[in-house]
């Protein structure tokens, strides 16, 4: 899946254990506001969500949204 900057996503699932309040993210829906080198081989998508909270995840852990 190749997300775009501007597009809707999903928070589908989470692959590491994440802080309580990424986790309160799973299943809620945001949009893509970059993209970030997380580790020197991977590529994060940051997503802010309604309420402005933004953090990165892992491409395979979001969906696209209508």
């Amino acid at each position: 899946m190749a997300l775009e900057i501007g597009q809707k996503v999903k928070v589908s699932r989470l692959r590491d254990r994440v802080s309580k309040n990424v986790a309160a993210y799973l299943g809620k829906r945001g949009v893509v506001s970059q993209f970030k080198m997380v580790d020197g081989s991977d590529v994060g998508v940051v997503v802010e969500f309604e309420d402005s909270y933004t953090t990165w995840f892992f491409e395979d852990e979001l969906s696209a949204v209508q």
